[in-house]
């Protein structure tokens, strides 16, 4: 568990992680530096490059067919910790520069960095921002460590990934403003995360070597990689039919995403077999809203508000669950709820939600040949690969009442 602890004012924050004892989680100015809250010391951080690069360095100095100093006298030359050393030993040695030793040998040198490789030292780093619309202490979980497990694969292919927020005015008008603000960032690739479909747009005319992480607007010519809601959701209301559910809700964010529009545009397309218009319940901005938004749902008699909801994001179902509970309504004897995404936190709730759970490495196993190929030929790429979300049962389905 990432235990957080925040000291921040309007343009600093910093948060420590109980496994990053000397490593912090800077935001300055709306750019986040996430480097090791995925814990994966097994694979190669960005702390590595850098120490790499240093070592490379000495060993243009050393014999060829000697030895490294001692791990001890590195640590205290390089002023790093010994697993660090270790991590950097294993970049270069996959660079071929070393050997690497047996139990309790010393390395030998078995060659010398090319010349072009120092020269270029940390130039080679090709950079690649992550832009979001959520501020930090607003950001998922899941969404921190996808974020870190995907800068722990690039950083095997000398990729740096930075997280920004973008700010509000270039969301609402990025003709205007998105220009102007992108000038100030530097970025070799841009990664669009839950962004409304003008921002899409936007990079589509203009930055094509772009990739949407999430739905993907109709008709809009960039590459991206998303878990397939609207499958699940399909899924979800044909699955509630089958249960008897006639009246089915929709809890969503009122956001202008993308992905929460089609899950609307899907609900309302399934409910022309009834004759009636879905329950669709919008979380405002303002989250104290959102009561008085079920209140006014609910307070119908029992004839005719639903008797089944679907929600679009964990917070969403976890404040249906409560509030329905706290009033008096049963789940799932009055009211089921189907998530279409996962959350470790659901574990925890009573009773547990019917969800739909996607693998998050096989996301970044597929997001990340899109992105080299960008990187590679810096040219608009279209195509789009869809994550099937597998359905975990949960007590909070059942029949309609």
């Amino acid at each position: 568990m990432t235990s957080f602890e925040q000291c921040f004012n309007e343009k600093v924050i910093v948060l420590k992680t109980n496994h990053c004892r000397n490593q912090d989680l800077t935001c300055c100015n709306g750019i986040w530096n996430i480097p090791l809250i995925y814990v994966d010391h097994s694979q190669a951080s960005f702390i590595t490059g850098p120490v790499g690069g240093k070592l490379a360095s000495r060993n243009s100095q050393w014999a060829v067919g000697g030895h490294l100093p001692p791990e001890r006298a590195l640590c205290e030359e390089l002023e790093i910790s010994r697993s660090t050393l270790r991590r950097a030993m294993l970049k270069i040695e996959e660079e071929g520069l070393i050997d690497a030793g047996r139990s309790g040998k010393r390395r030998n040198i078995i060659s010398r960095p090319s010349v072009g490789s120092l020269k270029s030292g940390g130039n080679s780093t090709q950079k690649i921002i992550w832009l979001t619309r959520n501020p930090l202490q607003e950001v998922p979980r899941v969404n921190f460590r996808l974020i870190a497990l995907l800068q722990s694969k690039l950083a095997h292919h000398d990729c740096l990934l930075r997280v920004v927020r973008v700010p509000e005015k270039a969301i609402a008008s990025p003709e205007k403003y998105m220009a102007e603000w992108l000038d100030e960032q530097s970025a070799d690739v841009w990664i669009l995360h839950l962004m409304p479909e003008d921002v899409q747009q936007w990079f589509s005319k203009h930055r094509p070597v772009t990739c949407v992480f999430g739905s993907r607007a109709s008709d809009i010519d960039l590459a991206s990689v998303g878990i397939d809601s609207q499958a699940a959701i399909r899924h979800a209301i044909a699955m509630l039919k089958r249960k008897g559910h006639q009246r089915i809700g929709l809890v969503r964010n009122e956001q202008n995403l993308v992905g929460e529009n089609l899950l609307e545009q899907i609900m309302c397309e399934s409910s022309a077999d009834v004759d009636q218009q879905p329950t669709i319940i919008r979380c405002p901005v303002e989250k104290s809203m959102l009561p008085a938004q079920f209140e006014r749902v609910f307070n119908q008699t029992s004839a005719s508000h639903p008797t089944a909801l679907v929600c679009s994001i964990p917070g969403l179902a976890m404040f249906a669950l409560t509030w329905l509970q706290r009033t008096g309504i049963s789940v799932p004897g009055d009211v089921s709820i189907v998530l279409l995404r996962s959350q470790p936190l659901l574990t925890f709730a009573s009773p547990s939600i019917a969800h739909y759970e996607a693998n998050e490495s096989r996301a970044v196993t597929q997001i990340i040949p899109r992105l080299l190929d960008l990187l590679q030929s810096q040219a608009c790429e279209t195509s789009h690969i869809g994550l099937i979300s597998e359905f975990v049962a949960g007590e909070s389905l059942g029949d309609a009442s």
